[in-house]
This record gives structure tokens, C-alpha cells and sequence, in this order.
């Protein structure tokens, strides 16, 4: 029976892969501390189990949302197994994908839906939620690299970029939004850029207990330089927006592995994003019921 859950929900390009990586691999460390865990291994594939998106119409949303909520209640007793009560979810995708984030030139949009489609069990006092953010330039940039090496070019010139750099949506709204859906649940926030520091202490408390990591080992879709993002976008063209073979995209990124990592903004963009950001992590701080680390 699920008593306590940690909600893990990224977000992306915050070393979530990273650690869902580590969970993944070590499952029975995780069991011998009484945890059982879903990540996206567990959930991706899962017939049905899909998040609203901003396009769908009202009625197609709530059937959307009604579907995964009932799926989801499904899935803790096989994770669990007889003798646990504490369930680890981590999935980043319920937040929302960096396309659609891209396509829609703003910070997780129709996250209140999407949030929606959470079972009403979760929202609970003995459920924690856990959110890593990071300054906003880097984000984005982060982003537009990892769809690039999923093969599919997004267009991000001057007028995307510029569209972003208004920020419609804030870290703020992303915190707000979790805690309308989760009113009950209790809420850590961290700084990508303190991982180092805060790192192990955010795991062990998603974990329930002492699971190290090492910190220092580099991400799985690290950004690319941007040599490579401009082959990428070149080879792109060629093919007339397709989706690129992964074996050019692995060969890319491998023969442009050195030189300056893809960085779309100018100084001044970048100085006032990152002022925002700062704004922002002061902001969240004053939100009741959310920790920042």
C-alpha cells in the first residue's frame, strides 16, 4: 500500500537524466531501503499514459487527464511489491517536453493541466515534491540542444529567442502551478548550479535514506558545441526539416565534441535573464510550503 511518495519532476536539463539513471541501475538499493521506484523507463511506454497538451480541446483534455490519473493509480503495487509503502517516481515529461516549451516559446505551458492528470492520492501530506530550476539562459540553450540531438531541428533565430526573453512564464508560475495541483504536498526546490553542494542531500531525501551519487560525472545529453548545432541545422535544411539518422547526429557531436558550447544569447539578453533568475530564486523563497536549498 502507497503511504509516501516522492514526486521527482525534473526538470529537464538539471542532471535528471543523470540521477534517474543512477535509480534505474541500482533498483534493489532502492528496494533494501524500502523504496520502490518508476521512472521513464516504467512510464513512457505505458499504453495511454499521456499529458494534456496547451492544444487540445477542453473535452479531449479531461478525457486526457482522467486516463492517466487512472493508469497511474495502477502502477504503485508492482513497483512496491508486498512490504514497501514508499514509492520514488521521477519524470520530467509530466512537467512537459523542451519542444513543446520551444514550440510555444514559454516556460512549460499548460502545466496546470498536465498537472491535472496526477491521481487525487498523491495529493497528499506524507507526499514530497522535488524541482530543480536553473537560470534561464542556460535553460533554454540546454533545450534547443537536446531536441537538436534527438535528430529534429527547431528553428530559434532572433524572434524565438526574443519571444523567451520576454518570459510570459517564470520559475514562480512553475512552483505556483505544483502547488495548486499539490496543495497538501510539501515542495524542495534547488538550484541546478548548487548541485555539488545540495546534491546528495536532495537525493537521500527522495530516497528515503543514504543512496550516494557521484556528482561530478557528466550528463548524458550534455549540450552541444555550437559548431555542432550549426551542422545539425545545416544538415537539417538539406533534408527539408526531417529527422535526422542517429548515427549522423552521433558523429556530429563527436567530431565538433570541442570548441564553445552553444550559447543563442547576447550579453545583454543573458545578463537580464539572469537577473531574473535571481529575482525569481528570492521569489520562491517567500512561497509557503516550498523549500530552497
Amino acid at each position: 500500500m502507497l503511504e509516501t511518495l516522492a514526486l521527482h519532476l525534473g526538470a529537464h536539463k538539471t542532471a535528471t537524466t543523470m540521477i534517474q539513471r543512477e535509480f534505474g541501475t541500482r533498483r534493489r538499493e532502492l528496494l533494501r531501503l524500502g523504496t520502490g521506484y518508476l521512472g521513464p523507463d516504467d512510464l513512457r511506454d505505458v499504453p495511454g499514459l499521456v499529458f494534456p497538451k496547451p492544444e487540445m480541446s477542453a473535452s479531449r483534455m479531461a478525457e486526457v487527464q482522467a486516463r492517466t490519473a487512472g493508469l497511474l493509480e495502477t502502477l504503485p503495487p508492482g513497483a512496491l511489491g508486498q512490504t514497501r509503502s514508499r514509492l520514488l517516481v521521477s519524470e520530467e515529461n509530466i512537467l512537459g517536453t523542451p519542444r513543446l516549451m520551444l514550440r510555444h516559446a514559454t516556460l512549460y505551458p499548460g502545466l496546470r493541466a498536465r498537472l491535472g492528470a496526477l491521481p487525487a492520492a498523491w495529493n497528499g501530506t506524507e507526499t514530497e515534491v522535488f524541482l530543480s530550476i536553473r537560470d534561464y539562459a542556460g535553460f533554454f540553450a540546454s533545450c534547443h540542444s537536446t531536441i537538436a540531438q534527438q535528430g529534429v531541428w527547431v528553428h530559434f533565430g532572433a524572434p524565438q529567442r526574443a519571444d523567451l526573453a520576454r518570459m510570459p512564464r517564470r520559475w514562480p508560475d512553475v512552483v505556483a502551478d505544483i502547488r495548486a495541483a499539490l496543495p497538501r504536498a510539501r515542495l524542495t526546490v534547488w538550484r541546478y548550479e548548487d548541485l555539488h553542494d545540495v546534491g546528495q542531500r536532495v537525493v537521500d531525501a527522495m530516497t528515503g535514506g543514504a543512496f550516494e551519487v557521484d556528482f561530478a560525472s557528466r550528463g548524458a545529453m550534455a549540450s552541444l558545441s555550437a559548431e555542432a548545432m550549426a551542422r545539425i541545422e545545416a544538415e537539417a535544411s538539406q533534408r527539408d526539416g526531417r529527422k535526422l539518422p542517429r548515427d549522423l547526429v552521433r558523429r556530429i557531436r563527436q567530431n565538433h565534441a570541442d570548441g564553445p558550447r552553444y550559447a543563442p544569447w547576447d550579453a545583454e539578453t543573458r545578463d537580464l535573464l539572469s537577473q531574473a533568475y535571481d529575482e525569481d530564486c528570492d521569489a520562491i523563497r517567500t512561497i509557503s510550503g516550498v523549500t530552497l536549498l
